[in-house]
């Protein structure tokens, strides 16, 4: 019977404590500025690395060829040079799986691969990023062989950013023998 009476009391004491607390108040302002403001005094590197959308629709991408026009019997290598410009007023921040960058590829009028810059290069599976500041750019080079080529014919060049497909450019060009 004092059991069953120390149990009673004892659920009536935290019924009262129960109703006595206020639901749990949802913090200001303030409150969530300084929680996040202390955040990144603790780690203030966290956000680095971790995928964020770049602004690509605020890159310029352009890409240079040389020699222009292509002579098949003086040229055995075609220089593509690959440069995005930060058109926005932002830092824009590329992120890549491997030390990669950039692609280089010719293809036939029929659509047919003949040449692909990054079958004779060496890359690492190590992650890096570019940061382009604004108003800035970047640039990458790559040849590309022109043995495949046949004078007369038109061949599409076309340079991107594997990680970045949208962020592309090509050009076409006729051999001349």
């Amino acid at each position: 019977m004092k059991l069953l009476t120390v149990l009673a009391l004892g659920v009536c004491t935290l019924t009262a404590v129960a109703q006595d607390e206020e639901p749990p108040r949802k913090p200001d302002f303030v409150q969530r500025t300084l929680k996040a403001s202390m955040e990144a005094v603790k780690k203030p590197f966290s956000n680095f690395g971790k995928a964020q959308p770049p602004l690509t629709r605020e890159l310029e991408v352009q890409m240079t060829l040389s020699p222009e026009p292509v002579n098949l019997s003086e040229t055995r290598q075609i220089q593509a040079t690959i440069s995005l410009t930060n058109k926005s007023k932002k830092l824009v921040q590329l992120e890549f799986p491997t030390t990669q960058r950039i692609e280089v590829v010719v293809t036939n009028s029929q659509g047919k691969s003949v040449a692909q810059w990054s079958e004779d290069q060496t890359f690492n599976n190590e992650p890096g990023y570019v940061a382009i500041n604004p108003g800035e750019h970047v640039e990458y080079n790559a040849s590309v062989p022109t043995r495949d080529m046949v004078a007369g014919q038109l061949f599409t060049i076309e340079g991107f950013l594997p990680k970045y497909p949208q962020l592309r450019s090509h050009r076409m060009i006729t051999p001349v023998k």
